[in-house]
């Protein structure tokens, strides 16, 4: 920056210079020396010794310097203006997603009773099918009871909840839509398999009421977000929370064994892998 500005006072300067030293020199060399110096001060009130040339550059390095300073500020100011516009629209867009998310969370403890019912529906349609399993395998002629669905709504709202959240919010209500997305395909398979005569272990039964009761376990432990008693969300549920589930879903008679056999009587996080790493049993229905 310095040496534009130096540029800037020299360039002038060396103009007036070249032309006046020009003309000095040439008039010492056609003239005596006194009648030069005698011309000079009288020239000096009229500034006749300015040169067209000299006048000409001046202006247009001026009109120059003057121009580019006014396209820089152009440019700067509509450079500002184009980020405030950028930023008005961050910040409108950022009000739109939070008035969405307020709304969403509003809802948010309906939409969590409303899993909660449709497990408290199907868990007992799993624990009578596994009441009737011989040799821990399902009877070809046990009939398979038709499951209640997840409603559009519920998905719709979950849907809602997570695209307004924040990517570090958005692990544990992914994991209660997957957990009911994978229940939801084994209801078919296991319908499927009803329809076809072929035949169904009591463990796969287990694993229903299992995963019934992280799906369970995930909605309660959002309540609290959903009523906006804190601001948090959780990152994990614990085995227990999976305990306690079994026993509010009211399959009492076989919690014990359900909470024996997957080790949940522990604070341990809770995560999708216990379905393969539970305890063999020698349980047999």
């Amino acid at each position: 920056m310095k040496k534009r500005h130096a540029f800037a006072i020299g360039m002038p300067i060396g103009l007036l210079a070249f032309p006046v030293l020009r003309r000095v020199v040439w008039a010492f060399q056609a003239r005596p020396a006194g009648q030069v110096i005698s011309e000079a001060i009288s020239a000096v009130g009229s500034l006749k010794w300015f040169d067209t040339t000299l006048v000409t550059g001046l202006v247009a390095v001026g009109a120059a310097y003057f121009s580019v300073r006014a396209i820089k500020e152009q440019i700067k100011a509509s450079d500002e203006a184009v980020q405030r516009q950028i930023d008005n629209a961050i910040a409108l867009e950022q009000d739109r997603k939070d008035a969405r998310r307020d709304a969403n969370r509003a809802v948010l403890p309906l939409t969590l009773t409303a899993i909660s019912e449709l497990v408290e529906l199907n868990a007992p349609k799993i624990r009578y099918l596994l009441a009737q399993c011989e040799r821990s395998w399902l009877p070809k002629t046990a009939g398979i009871p038709p499951f209640d669905p997840i409603s559009g709504e519920i998905i719709s709202s979950l849907k809602e909840m997570v695209e307004t959240l924040d990517k570090a919010d958005r692990p544990f209500f992914a994991a209660l839509v997957t957990a009911m997305q994978v229940e939801a395909a084994n209801q078919r398979g296991l319908r499927d398999n009803g329809i076809d005569g072929k035949m169904v272990s009591a463990d796969n039964l287990r694993s229903h009421l299992i995963r019934h009761a992280e799906i369970y376990a995930r909605a309660g432990a959002l309540f609290e977000y959903g009523r906006g008693d804190t601001d948090d969300i959780p990152k994990a549920i614990r085995k227990l929370d999976l305990a306690n589930a079994l026993f509010l879903m009211r399959v009492f008679d076989i919690r014990d064994e359900l909470v024996e056999l997957y080790g949940l009587e522990s604070d341990e996080e809770w995560d999708v892998s216990q379905y393969r790493k539970r305890k063999r049993s020698a349980h047999s229905k």
